[in-house]
């Protein structure tokens, strides 16, 4: 038996976690409607959705309450994913395209300077020889 003090805190994450959870969740709704994905795909993208979720709350639930599923989890984890559909969701769909854009634009520049310096490694090496 935990601490209340100790549950709190618990409690307190697992709300967190609730509001990451409708964050990836509007990311995938987000790359979903993006990428037109076919019956199959979108059955395979939430086979995934539902496991990278699970996996993220038994590590928490392993963390912060060493494994002990009480219904005050249930609780928390909607209360923040029901806040964070209430009140953020619609802004993070908004910025959704931006946000896109500027990771594909920064996972582009990461790609241009790793095969520039991957060029770089290959001319020296042969340039020794």
């Amino acid at each position: 038996m935990q601490p209340v003090t100790e549950q709190l805190g618990a409690f307190f994450l697992l709300v967190v976690l609730g509001n990451a959870a409708g964050v990836i969740f509007d990311a995938y709704r987000f790359i979903r409607q993006a990428r037109r994905l076919k019956k199959w795909e979108t059955n395979l993208c939430d086979a995934v959705f539902w496991l990278i979720i699970t996996a993220l709350t038994y590590v928490l639930l392993l963390f912060c309450t060493t494994g002990e599923v009480r219904f005050y989890v249930f609780i928390a984890m909607a209360l923040g994913l029901c806040f964070y559909l209430r009140f953020f969701s619609f802004f993070v769909r908004r910025a959704m395209p931006r946000l896109w854009r500027l990771i594909g634009v920064l996972f582009f520049w990461k790609f241009i300077a790793g095969f520039f310096s991957f060029l770089i490694k290959v001319l020296r090496n042969t340039a020794k020889y």
